[in-house]
């Protein structure tokens, strides 16, 4: 998820852009990781660099405790 400026509402934060994504397997989502950085900033990396995190904290979340979604 992606919101730019004043997209979140809050005013103090309008220059600011935060750049979100969820991380765990399935239905059982454990978190989520994310940057807030300014709104000039590099989206293309930024994004891919949440979603590597996001997929890092996944794999390990799996590793783990065991990859519960291969049993729903």
């Amino acid at each position: 998820q992606v919101i730019i400026g004043g997209e979140h509402g809050l005013d103090k934060m309008r220059d600011y852009s935060v750049i979100l994504s969820r991380y765990g397997r399935g239905q059982n989502m454990a978190g989520i990781v994310g940057i807030i950085g300014p709104t000039r900033m590099a989206y293309p990396r930024s994004i891919s660099t949440v979603r590597y995190i996001s997929t890092v904290m996944s794999e390990l979340l799996a590793e783990m405790y065991g990859d519960k979604s291969r049993d729903e």
